[in-house]
């Protein structure tokens, strides 16, 4: 149910960073964008052969404790200091680190939606920040780090009538991010851009519009490719794993499974194993994945999925232990 709520914005055009521990922040608009075909673009690896034994794929290997409400979304941010960002049932949003710690307490910012993180430096002082929507429809900069204590959410496109979006590495030099946006007005066009930074203040860059013969369900951003995209009838959540050779995009579709998606579109079964003390949700309501983990032990990468588990919300840390072959020792 969507829900209405105090709006998050700062009280002025600039908000000092420095000791008080916030950021400056400023809103801008960019340009028209170009129109490009809609579908998926090859990756810049092959997809990895997932027909073969499916059920060897990915294991169950550690949760966090009961949540406070049903998992709505997840997010990864990688770097030195890799966090999870979930989204709960009412507005909320909780931080982890990738031992499956909390970082905050559920904090109610009214976000809906959220897509992958960056760690970035903004007037000298180490941030993360996750791309999300909020109940209004608005993109905002859910923005963290140990002094802040909490997330704390700047507007980056107000009134943007956003339902769904994702988010990645920015495509040139300059920018923070990437992040693709598709609307309760034109949700078959998935809108792309940049957030940057321009001295002490952030804005929006807009790059590009992808149109689709369908309403949209998920999205996707890998480096400088140009995202892909899945109809709402097909997947509600996209994540990608890779390593030297290979890359699998993995999608999470409306019977809450996840699957292998192909360049043809197609998807093959990827079923989650529980754990020796760890089991898996049997339907998933959320998705994410990082490749390249950091922190917490995981040299196959990691996906994170979230759901009920006996009668109770969790997070599940799943290693992908077949997807590039043996795993790691």
């Amino acid at each position: 149910m969507m829900f209405k709520r105090p709006r998050l914005r700062p009280v002025s055009r600039l908000v000092n960073v420095g000791l008080a521990a916030c950021v400056i922040f400023i809103s801008a608009c960019g340009s028209e964008p170009e129109t490009s075909e809609a579908g998926i673009e090859p990756t810049p690896a092959p997809t990895v052969d997932v027909t073969a034994d499916p059920a060897e794929k990915l294991q169950a290997v550690w949760s966090t404790r009961a949540l406070s409400a049903p998992v709505v979304d997840l997010a990864l941010s990688g770097g030195n200091n890799p966090l999870l960002a979930a989204v709960l049932d009412g507005g909320n949003m909780q931080l982890f680190d990738l031992d499956g710690q909390r970082l905050t307490d559920p904090v109610d910012v009214g976000i809906i939606a959220i897509a992958d993180g960056q760690p970035v430096t903004l007037d000298g002082n180490a941030l993360t920040i996750f791309p999300g929507i909020d109940a209004d429809g608005f993109i905002n900069a859910y923005l963290y780090s140990s002094q802040l204590g909490e997330p704390v959410g700047i507007d980056v496109l107000p009134d943007a009538d956003a339902i769904g979006l994702c988010a990645g590495p920015a495509a040139e030099g300059g920018a923070l991010m990437r992040v693709g946006y598709w609307t309760e007005a034109a949700p078959q066009a998935l809108i792309v851009g940049h957030i940057t930074q321009t001295g002490d203040a952030l804005g929006w860059e807009t790059l590009d519009r992808i149109e689709s013969n369908s309403p949209l369900g998920a999205c996707l951003i890998i480096a400088a490719a140009r995202p892909i995209i899945r109809s709402a009838g097909l997947s509600s959540d996209l994540a990608s794993l890779s390593d030297a050779d290979t890359q699998t995009i993995i999608g999470l579709g409306a019977d809450g499974q996840l699957g292998a998606i192909a360049q043809d579109n197609s998807a093959t079964a990827l079923p989650v194993r529980d754990g020796i003390s760890v089991k898996a949700p049997t339907q998933i309501t959320a998705l994410s994945a990082l490749s390249d983990v950091q922190f917490g032990g995981y040299p196959d990468g990691v996906i994170v999925i979230g759901g009920e588990i006996d009668g109770q919300a969790k997070l599940v840390f799943v290693e992908p232990t077949g997807l590039f072959g043996e795993a790691a020792e």
